[in-house]
């Protein structure tokens, strides 16, 4: 997933979450009109970052986790290329571990 589908992501997630939230208030204020308690205390509310990933921890790893992996498959390969440059360098040897003529 590219940067821009990852903020897509969370984008759609913020949404999904307004209208949440928006829904939670109107039954609230409806049961209220009502003379009832809330149906929603605060932690009710708070919890919707959670729900949805859209609380500041959540973000920043989502967007790290392309970097880290951009990382070790970068350090990967270029460990790979190491090996593979020192085996090319090295003599070519004989099952007997002697050098072979080329």
């Amino acid at each position: 997933m590219t940067d821009e589908q990852k903020a897509a992501f969370i984008i759609a997630q913020a949404a999904c979450a307004q209208a949440e939230i928006a829904a939670m208030q109107a039954f609230n204020q409806h049961r209220l009109s009502l003379g009832q308690s809330i149906g929603y205390d605060e932690e009710a509310f708070l919890a919707i970052a959670d729900k949805y990933l859209i609380g500041h921890n959540a973000v920043i790893s989502f967007f790290q986790r392309r970097v880290r992996s951009r990382r070790l498959s970068r350090n990967k390969s270029i460990r790979t290329s190491k090996r593979t440059q020192s085996h090319s360098r090295s003599p070519r040897m004989s099952p007997d571990h002697t050098p072979e003529k080329e």
